[in-house]
């Protein structure tokens, strides 16, 4: 089919490998933008199909010869032509003028038109609509505006192909784009020589199907990938090119870079879905409010709290769901906060609600600001801690009731202490008398027995004071200071005063610690003590040791004595317990217990290893943190 809108006067030569006129047409009948020529009069002499389409223009005659004032009114005609006069004059182009006509937003370029002697005879126009620049750039950038990137650093790369899809012109921003010094020297190169072999064929396929087929490509979004790896997106038209006979001689392309309209849709699909994640499925109360301190978003923990669903609740205030008292509160506080910039951090307060009554919430609320960093309202959370402060409530109560108990425990213990004691030492004065008065009236029999008795006086007492010792520990605190362990061992082992046929050694230096030296002393008296005692070995042999690891000090007393079965390793910690009768070995039972309490309060723990016939070693730890100097 022949192109109808050939140019009057134009003349071409059908061998010429280059049709100027051919390509001249195609653009000016198929560029998505309005083109227009006007003479030095300011007088329309031809318009491009666009331009006839968007002015609902069915024949190019209506315009020519008439002028801006003619086609669009006074108002807009006059500056137009104030605008094209000057640039008559002066030879200064008009690049991107954007500008707003009715509801639709253009952008316009015009530039002198010049004869063979560089005399002004006229001037070109061209006219792009940009609505939906417009609106991406609002919906994508809420504190960007990518009207002037797109317009003035994405200019739109327009090239010709020839049926072998060898470029045969580019524009400008081609040729840049191809890192070409002019547009020349893209001629007779194809896609093979700028992209990646991939995006090179896929395109070729892409236009010898249209050239075959006739059906244009349009706006079609693909990724460009080059040699070097790097990937943009354009969004690409493509059209077939015909001769005068109608024959196609190859394909026309306009492509738009839009790789950062493609981040940006990414980046607000993202940042939308994990911000409606977190509004969904956060368990504190988040809302956004606009300076009438109105809902403008709200989390759905928040909707739930008041009854509603997150949309319902927009436009409405807190005088809508709390007490006036409370309503009148909160919009005093965020009035406060937007005058001020004044945050209000984790405030505890107690809240009342119709319907639900009192409850406590901890509440953070901020100013929200806009991109030029005016402040358009507030945002907000608050969390429920009705719980936690029926808890600390409790807690106190609890504190109160566990005072209460101690002080009656021990009570208590100097009570059973003073009670107990008593009457034992009135049989024990009693066991004395017998012993000094009727020594010669008993038999070995009476005598063993008056001293098994006097034994057994003396274990009571020792019983009861090791209670009222296991019962201050914990409750009864001295001054922590530092202690050097090697002169604390040094001091319980002169006062155990072991036997000639016990020797105790140190093996490497103990450490200085942050301590109660009574309590610390109580540990290895009582730990020493035991294997003085239950030594069975004609030369008994009992050795200290300490070893430092990164977050505690570990201990060891080791001893060559009889041991302990392995079933007996946590009995021996208990209260009470003693391995072997009473009426063998003096004991109470009590000594490993205490030891244990007092190392549990430095947050250590205490542990035996044993073999029977070869000894035992008692193993403690103290945590640095709870002992450091």
């Amino acid at each position: 089919m022949k192109n109808k809108n050939k140019t009057s006067g134009l003349k071409y030569k059908k061998e010429d490998p280059i049709c100027e006129l051919d390509l001249f047409d195609i653009l000016m009948d198929n560029i998505p933008d309005s083109i227009y020529f006007k003479d030095r009069q300011c007088r329309f002499i031809r318009i491009n199909r666009r331009m006839m389409q968007s002015l609902s223009v069915q024949d190019m005659s209506q315009m020519i010869g008439k002028t801006d004032i003619d086609m669009f009114g006074e108002e807009f005609g006059r500056k137009a032509l104030t605008e094209d006069l000057h640039l008559m004059e002066t030879g200064e182009p008009i690049i991107g003028l954007i500008e707003k006509r009715k509801l639709n937003w253009t952008s316009t370029t015009k530039v002198p038109l010049q004869n063979d002697s560089g005399q002004i005879v006229g001037l070109v126009g061209i006219t792009r609509e940009i609505n939906e620049i417009m609106e991406t750039e609002e919906a994508l950038a809420y504190e960007r505006d990518l009207l002037h990137t797109l317009m003035d650093n994405i200019p739109d790369h327009i090239y010709f192909k020839d049926k072998e899809s060898r470029f045969i012109r580019i524009n400008k921003a081609q040729a840049v784009r191809f890192k070409l010094n002019n547009p020349g020297e893209a001629v007779g190169k194809t896609d093979h020589d700028f992209f990646s072999r991939e995006h090179a064929d896929q395109a070729y396929a892409d236009e010898q199907e249209l050239m075959r087929t006739s059906r244009p490509m349009v706006a079609k979004e693909e990724k460009e990938t080059w040699p070097n790896g790097s990937e943009t997106w354009v969004s690409t038209t493509k059209l077939p090119r015909y001769d005068e006979e109608g024959n196609i001689v190859g394909t026309f392309g306009i492509s738009r870079d839009i790789t950062r309209i493609k981040q940006a849709e990414a980046a607000l699909i993202h940042e939308s879905a994990l911000l409606k994640t977190l509004m969904d499925n956060i368990p504190d109360f988040i809302y956004f409010k606009d300076r009438e301190s109105k809902f403008i978003r709200v989390s759905k923990a928040k909707a739930e709290e008041v009854g509603e669903d997150t949309e319902s609740i927009i436009g409405e205030t807190d005088f809508d769901h709390f007490s006036e008292g409370e309503a009148i509160r909160k919009f005093e506080d965020e009035k406060l906060i937007m005058e001020k910039e004044e945050p209000i951090i984790s405030l505890e307060e107690k809240v009342t609600k119709p319907g639900r009554g009192e409850f406590w919430v901890s509440t953070t609320k901020l100013p929200r600001y806009d991109e030029e960093g005016n402040i358009v309202g507030t945002f907000g959370i608050s969390r429920d801690i009705t719980k936690m402060k029926k808890a600390e409530e409790r807690q106190v109560q609890l504190l109160k009731e566990l005072e209460s108990a101690n002080t009656e425990l021990k009570d208590f213990a100097y009570i059973v202490s003073h009670d107990l004691k008593t009457p034992l030492r009135g049989v024990g004065s009693l066991a004395k008398w017998l012993s000094t008065d009727y020594k010669d009236k008993f038999d070995e029999d009476g005598k063993e027995l008056l001293d098994l008795l006097m034994g057994r006086i003396k274990r009571m007492h020792n019983l009861i004071d090791g209670i009222l010792q296991y019962s201050r520990i914990g409750r009864l605190r001295e001054e922590k200071d530092e202690v050097n362990l090697n002169e604390i061992v040094k001091d319980v082992i002169d006062m155990i005063a072991p036997p000639e046929n016990i020797k105790i050694t140190i093996e490497n230096e103990l450490p200085s610690i942050l301590c109660e030296k009574t309590r610390i002393g109580q540990v290895f008296q009582n730990l020493l003590s035991n294997a003085i005692k239950y030594m069975d070995k004609p030369k008994g042999k009992i050795k200290i040791g300490c070893n430092e690891d990164e977050e505690y000090w570990k201990f060891s007393i080791s001893d060559n004595g009889p041991g302990i079965d392995k079933k007996h390793f946590k009995k021996v910690f208990q209260l009470f317990q003693t391995l072997k009768p009473r009426d063998e070995i003096e004991g109470t039972g009590i000594g490993l217990s205490v030891v244990k309490k007092i190392i549990e309060l430095y947050s250590g723990t205490i542990w035996v290893d044993s073999k029977i016939g070869e000894g035992s070693t008692f193993y403690f730890t103290l945590s640095k943190e709870n002992v450091k100097i």
